[in-house]
């Protein structure tokens, strides 16, 4: 049965002349095994299709919880700016604005952080990798997860935040649980 699979994909021996040999060759090795060892390789394919499948399903897993994990870091970051900035920005207190930005940096994903006054930026802080990076730059990277925020003193519009998170951390995590997945399987 095996060795007309191959004469039924190769019924041309000229053009697949190569072919067919090595299908047949694989065939007859194929059937000189014992039972004993169709059934070991076949146990080992299945075990390690399975232990691929299910890393891979607990790559997906863990790497949209670390997404919402940033976004509510993020999130964070951003109310902790509009309830800590607003009477720095009304009282035009700069040098708070600088420690507050400072400060931001040690979450280890923020890369960008600028706060502005109207038209005037106040302060603008990146990380060594991305100093010469402008907004533009993170908001078309899927790369990075951006917010901007107004910043408001009672009803009145005071100033901007833009902040700034990596992904690369979730990327270095999945990449090295996936060659953890590799390593394992073989």
């Amino acid at each position: 049965l095996l060795l007309s699979d191959c004469s039924q994909k190769y019924p041309d021996p000229s053009p697949n002349k190569i072919h067919r040999r090595n299908c047949d060759q694989f065939m007859k090795s194929f059937q000189h095994l014992t039972i004993q060892q169709r059934l070991t390789y076949s146990l080992v394919a299945v075990v390690s299709i399975t232990l691929i499948l299910f890393s891979s399903l607990l790559m997906l897993i863990n790497k949209r919880g670390a997404e919402k994990e940033l976004a509510l870091q993020l999130n964070s970051a951003v109310t902790l700016a509009h309830k800590s900035l607003s009477t720095a920005l009304w009282q035009y207190n700069y040098e708070y604005v600088d420690d507050f930005i400072d400060s931001l940096f040690l979450y280890q994903d923020i890369v960008f952080a600028q706060v502005l006054s109207g038209d005037t930026v106040i302060n603008t802080k990146a990380t060594d990798a991305y100093r010469k990076k402008g907004i533009d730059h993170f908001e078309q990277s899927s790369q990075f997860l951006t917010q901007r925020a107004t910043i408001r003193y009672r009803d009145l519009d005071v100033g901007t935040i833009f902040l700034v998170m990596s992904r690369e951390r979730i990327q270095d995590t999945i990449l090295a649980e996936g060659t953890a997945t590799i390593i394992l399987v073989v």
